[in-house]
């Protein structure tokens, strides 16, 4: 990559301005486990239903393996983490295992796991997490969710497993709440405490919207019982361009000692080929002036080779991805991790992560011919409406559409002459699902 296409991106991390906006990404929101050690730095991992359909797979992901650099063969090929993943019959992630290479033995280390059950509309209700200890697996946690009539998610539980009792030792709750259009309004935390055998209010998330419509800031805050008041920690704030593309993310810790009492922590700069679609990322970390007034912060990247034969809908993905198609907006085959080294003023790749796949056999090639082949939405992209085409012998169809980030905003009935009018929404990408007795079919429409 040319220096002053870095550069580019650097800047952009700093200087850009643009329309507000925010996308969903409450800490309250993850499931799991944070504290395993420098070989482990797990993010969220959505535990909501499945949006994509059996019917339209045509590959699965199986694994993601990093490397590191190996000065003996001048490759990539000396092996660190992994990631597994497993599924059912219904398509719904039901293992992942995260292990470390051992040099010695030349074998996978066995690290975490964790197991998810669903109900029978494939949202997930538990997760069980085992840390690999003596050469078994044992429990650690355990999250429990419920889910309202709109498929929300609307509360989470989480135990602690306690081996002197054998038992979980519930340990926090989580409430989630939504606005009138469905879009996360407050996400709060309760610590259990069992010797007063009651709930006790700790943190809570807030979204704030523009327009009752989109997310522009994400605020975190802490409760002070001895004052009785909430005291801000950190918040999020989005930034999008005029095609509301994602190009800044910005975080900020609460520090009373500055001027607007917020202090910059972190900022994410995105940059996107000409169809639009992500291709690198600059993470920088802000790191506080040294003595001799220098600054140096942390800068990284992630650049993405992609499959373009195969787009978001067609490769099933594990829960934490389903909802990430701004980055898997086709099969995804590997990530470059790299950092700016100040000694010799470039960027220095560090790390490079592998994608492995596997084709997926459907049965049932009569029904899925008449998915792939007679099921179509036009125009698309589209401005103001959309019409739906699909086989005859189907009187009724039931159209869904959902967000990015997995949120329902328009689920209707429809008949083959009817038109779904979208002039309410923003321009971006949605996921649509077109169900008509026991068949399926998703995609994404594009508003214009």
């Amino acid at each position: 990559m040319k220096r002053q296409y870095l550069f580019l991106i650097i800047i952009s991390c700093f200087g850009l301005s643009a329309l507000g906006q925010e996308m969903p990404n409450s800490v309250l929101n993850q499931y799991s486990i944070q504290e395993f050690g420098e070989f482990y730095n797990p993010t969220s991992r959505v535990g909501q239903q499945n949006l994509k359909t059996n019917h339209l797979y045509k590959e699965k992901l199986d694994s993601i393996i990093e490397y590191n650099y190996d000065e003996g063969t001048g490759t990539w090929n000396k092996k660190f983490i992994k990631t597994t993943y497993v599924y059912d019959e219904n398509f719904n992630e039901i293992l992942w295992v995260y292990s470390a290479w051992n040099a010695g033995d030349s074998n996978w280390t066995n690290l975490i796991k964790e197991e998810s059950q669903y109900d029978e509309i494939g949202n997930s209700v538990v997760n069980t997490q085992f840390i690999w200890s003596n050469d078994h697996w044992k429990e650690e946690r355990k999250w429990v969710y419920s889910y309202n009539q709109n498929n929300e998610l609307i509360q989470m539980l989480s135990y602690k497993w306690k081996y002197d009792l054998e038992n979980w030792l519930l340990t926090e709750r989580c409430d989630y709440s939504y606005n009138a259009q469905g879009k996360p309004l407050t996400d709060s935390l309760y610590w259990w405490y069992a010797n007063s055998q009651e709930w006790k209010l700790q943190e809570k998330v807030d979204y704030e919207y523009i327009n009752d419509k989109e997310l522009h800031y994400i605020f975190y805050s802490n409760w002070d019982s001895n004052t009785n008041q909430w005291i801000p920690s950190k918040k999020d704030w989005y930034l999008y361009d005029l095609q509301w593309r994602l190009i800044n993310l910005s975080s900020y810790e609460w520090d009373i000692s500055s001027e607007d009492n917020w202090k910059l922590t972190n900022r994410k700069g995105y940059s996107y080929d000409d169809d639009d679609d992500l291709k690198k990322y600059a993470n920088v970390v802000i790191k506080p002036r040294k003595e001799d007034g220098f600054l140096q912060h942390e800068i990284m990247w992630e650049t993405y080779e992609f499959d373009f034969s195969l787009m978001f809908s067609d490769i099933l993905l594990p829960n934490y991805f389903n909802h990430q198609e701004l980055k898997f907006h086709h099969k995804l085959l590997n990530t470059s991790l790299s950092q700016y080294n100040y000694d010799t003023k470039q960027e220095e790749q560090y790390r490079e992560m592998e994608f492995y796949y596997s084709p997926i056999v459907v049965t049932g090639i009569e029904s899925h011919d008449i998915l792939s082949e007679n099921i179509s939405i036009y125009p698309n992209p589209a401005k103001e409406s959309i019409h739906i085409n699909y086989p005859s012998e189907f009187i009724q169809a039931l159209f869904e559409l959902y967000d990015i980030n997995g949120k329902k905003i328009i689920s209707s009935t429809i008949n083959k002459a009817e038109s779904i009018d979208i002039r309410a929404l923003i321009k971006g990408v949605y996921i649509y699902r077109i169900k008509f007795d026991q068949y399926e079919n998703v995609g994404k429409l594009i508003k214009e």
